[in-house]
């Protein structure tokens, strides 16, 4: 998700992604998620399906509830300095750029993510998509635009 966010962000500040740091970002997020993010997520998620192991005592039943609360609160933590290493890797100045092509540099860095995930594009994920792009950069949730951003997607992907 950060990388989505990344990408609207990007798109709203500065345009298309540069090459170079769009395989920075890629690879730092893949190592970042998978040796930090997704064990944190996956021992919250196993402390979450699993409390009964704490339920016989009421003492241990509230440090393990602390302790998820702790390794939640340190999820949130990791995924923030991703955003800020994220952040750290664009060198390219703030633009100005009219709504259409913030919109246009939008899809070009979200299709370049969704290539990278490997997810295949769907109808409910270029609605989805649409819709965090026209989120991300403050623009009202209209059918034509929505329709227009999906159609993007589309073509770009193909």
């Amino acid at each position: 998700m950060n990388l989505l966010l990344f990408s609207c962000w990007h798109a709203h500040t500065r345009g298309l992604f540069d090459a170079q740091m769009l395989r920075d970002a890629l690879a730092f997020s893949s190592m970042w998620a998978d040796n930090v993010v997704r064990p944190l997520r996956s021992a919250r998620t196993w402390m979450k399906t699993n409390t009964e192991s704490a339920q016989s005592d009421s003492e241990v039943a509230e440090g393990f509830s602390q302790l998820r609360e702790q390794i939640k609160t340190l999820e949130l933590q990791c995924e923030q300095f991703q955003e800020n290493m994220l952040e750290s890797l664009v060198k390219t100045p703030v633009q100005m750029l009219s709504t259409e092509m913030t919109i246009a540099a939008a899809v070009y860095n979200l299709r370049y993510i969704i290539e990278a995930s490997t997810l295949p594009l769907s109808s409910a994920l270029t609605d989805s998509l649409a819709g965090l792009v026209l989120n991300v950069l403050d623009q009202a949730d209209d059918e034509e635009i929505r329709h227009a951003i999906r159609k993007e997607f589309i073509q770009a992907m193909a």
